[in-house]
């Protein structure tokens, strides 16, 4: 059974390298630009002030997937508190059981409890979570364009 909780992802970078480089290979579209590089000292600034959610799936002590959010007031609506999903990533083959929905699901809750009224997930077109959130209830809010400059 695989076991969801809270992290520090700092404290699990190196045992979820092989997971974040696979979720960039998957999931980056300019990959000549974003290059993988986390800034572990804005990661470890936010999780000293209780402005990162992160949770973890793991299975028999292996991580396997992870939820790594950002917990802030919209700058525009102060008085909102928002939990804004920053990377959302589980090995594939644990996506077509529980899990994945497990993982939402409990970012969610952990979420609310801390004082978030709005949870803001962010899917590229065509993948398999673009399908499911409007399953799970939640609405189109944006629509974001990129490119190189």
């Amino acid at each position: 059974m695989v076991s969801i909780r809270e992290i520090r992802a700092t404290d699990w970078l190196d045992q979820a390298w092989d997971l974040i480089e696979a979720n960039r290979e998957e999931l980056t579209s300019y990959k000549d630009l974003m290059v993988l590089n986390p800034d572990l000292s804005t990661y470890e600034r936010l999780e000293d002030q209780g402005a990162m959610l992160s949770l973890g799936a793991f299975d028999a002590g292996e991580i396997v997937g992870y939820s790594i959010n950002i917990l802030a007031h919209n700058l525009h609506y102060s008085d909102l508190r928002i939990c804004q999903n920053d990377v959302l990533y589980l090995k594939r083959d644990y996506r077509q059981g529980p899990t994945g929905l497990r993982l939402m699901r409990e970012t969610e809750r952990m979420a609310k409890d801390r004082g978030a009224g709005m949870m803001i997930w962010h899917a590229k077109p065509g993948t398999n979570l673009n399908e499911l959130l409007p399953r799970m209830d939640y609405k189109l809010h944006e629509v974001c364009y990129s490119r190189v400059i």
